[in-house]
């Protein structure tokens, strides 16, 4: 449903894509359903029958990591390399993939990675913030100074940078890559950021947002979106909420009218005819008939003696040291001590051994479960660890509870 709803949009026909400039999409499906293969899938058709050469994913940059074994996953560069090389014929990746992260420090590192990926076509995967400083960096200018004595040298780079800005300019703006996805679409929430402006220069009329199933609690967000794929389909800021924000909003309030809530449901009823062309919503409902019951197990253990000692120290030490620290770090000191000894016995190790900058308000708190002092190799002797069976890596009390969850 997805690929074929995607090639309707973007592609239509492929004659259609010779001659039109293309529209955009929201494919709004809930977390799990896919949407990461549904797209991989959409890119190797759009890049092996029609026209289109070269395609921009926009995402966060935690999620730079994932995007790529999802390619490496389902277009694998050799049939071997997959995973399911084993069950059946695996088709070989046939466009080159580039990754844009911080890896590349400096721009012509980063212009050499956007240029071939210009001339050689495939997909480019890039951060939201890295895409915003790329298409929205100039050259500088220079400060006149007439004291100053000027360097050929600094002509040449001047010249050099400025080349490549323009090339990077081309390749992501003016006239940009064929198709755009914009992954985790809800970052596109404020028309006036400047993520959004960088990414509404985008010559490109093929866009492809993905988002979660869309709540319309908050429907400008809603039309961010929406004016990204869509310029204008829903009029401007001010008349999307003269038209549909205020009605939907004043008709769900505890003293609604009737008339309040009548005419709420009509204009909910109509954005909704309008958008269901190009907006696909699908929830984890469609999952209920091919899945099976989900039964959920959470079983809670007592931590053992030695992990009691060890959190009843470092409590202790919170206390009498009054130290205020940050609920979120004492918490992950805790989390050592709770999933198993040997967790906080090499975070201590390395933190004496100095290959890890510990970051903790509390670091002398923690510390005092292991003095500063101690050298690296007592130890072993200080957090003696007992590996057996039936020795549980976290827990809080003895009790065992099942609980059914509905898909």
């Amino acid at each position: 449903g997805g690929v074929r709803f995607l090639f309707d949009n973007v592609v239509e026909s492929l004659e259609r894509f010779k001659t039109s400039s293309g529209f955009g999409c929201i494919l709004a499906h809930s977390m799990g359903l896919g949407k990461t293969l549904q797209v991989v899938s959409f890119c190797d058709v759009f890049l092996r029958y029609t026209e289109g050469k070269t395609i921009l994913c926009i995402m966060p940059i935690n999620t730079l990591q994932n995007w790529m074994a999802e390619f490496n996953m389902w277009l694998p560069v050799e049939p071997s390399m997959s995973p399911f090389s084993l069950q059946g014929d695996v088709q070989p990746r046939t466009f080159p993939l580039f990754v844009l992260n911080d890896l590349q420090k400096s721009m012509v590192a980063r212009a050499k990675v956007v240029i071939q990926w210009a001339k050689e076509g495939g997909v480019l995967l890039i951060g939201y913030e890295l895409y915003r400083q790329l298409s929205l960096q100039k050259p500088r200018k220079r400060r006149c100074n007439s004291k100053r004595k000027i360097n050929p040298d600094d002509d040449i780079d001047d010249e050099k940078n400025k080349h490549l800005l323009e090339e990077m300019h081309s390749a992501l703006v003016k006239p940009g890559p064929d198709l755009v996805i914009c992954d985790e679409g809800h970052r596109i929430k404020n028309s006036h950021a400047s993520i959004s402006q960088a990414l509404k220069q985008i010559r490109s009329k093929r866009r492809v947002v993905l988002t979660g199933y869309p709540l319309q609690n908050n429907l400008l967000e809603y039309w961010c979106m929406v004016d990204f794929v869509r310029p204008n389909y829903l009029g401007t800021k001010t008349e999307f909420s003269n038209m549909f924000e205020r009605p939907i909003q004043n008709g769900q309030c505890i003293d609604s009218t009737p008339q309040d809530i009548r005419l709420m449901r009509y204009r909910a009823h109509v954005l909704h005819s309008l958008l269901e062309g190009f907006v696909q919503r699908r929830s984890h409902s469609v999952l209920t008939n091919a899945l099976p019951q989900k039964e959920e197990y959470v079983i809670l253990v007592r931590m053992t003696t030695f992990q009691r000692k060890l959190y009843d120290t470092f409590m202790n030490e919170v206390v009498r040291t009054k130290a205020v620290p940050n609920p979120l770090k004492a918490f992950a000191v805790c989390c050592k001590i709770w999933n198993h000894p040997d967790v906080l016995y090499h975070f201590l190790r390395r933190r004496m051994m100095g290959s890890e900058a510990v970051d903790l308000d509390l670091e002398e708190t923690a510390g005092a479960l292991v003095p500063p002092t101690t050298p690296a190799g007592t130890i072993v002797p200080i957090l003696p660890v007992k590996r057996g069976r039936g020795r549980s890596p976290k827990g809080t009390s003895p009790v065992k509870r099942e609980r059914k969850v509905n898909p």
